[in-house]
């Protein structure tokens, strides 16, 4: 076991270990927006904000999809963004 984090400090958060950074402005701006699409198009009932914050702490980690996603689906989703 390899101790690379610091559980002192307070538990994992993942967006801002792997989100974008404040500073990667206007980068963080458009990786947000593509997130809230993915999160749109599979639960579109769920009406997330696409403003939020540069970390996107507005959006949950995951949706579950409201139906059943075939692999032409997920192309279809890479090619909306």
């Amino acid at each position: 076991k390899r101790s690379w984090a610091d559980y002192q400090s307070g538990p994992l958060d993942f967006a801002k270990v792997f989100g974008a950074r404040e500073f990667d402005w206007p980068h963080y701006a458009y990786s947000t927006r593509r997130v809230w699409r993915v999160f749109d198009i599979v639960a579109p009932n769920s009406k997330f904000s696409p403003y939020v914050d540069s970390l996107g702490n507005n959006l949950p980690f995951s949706v579950q999809p409201e139906h059943l996603m075939s692999p032409r689906d997920v192309i279809a989703i890479l090619r909306d963004h």
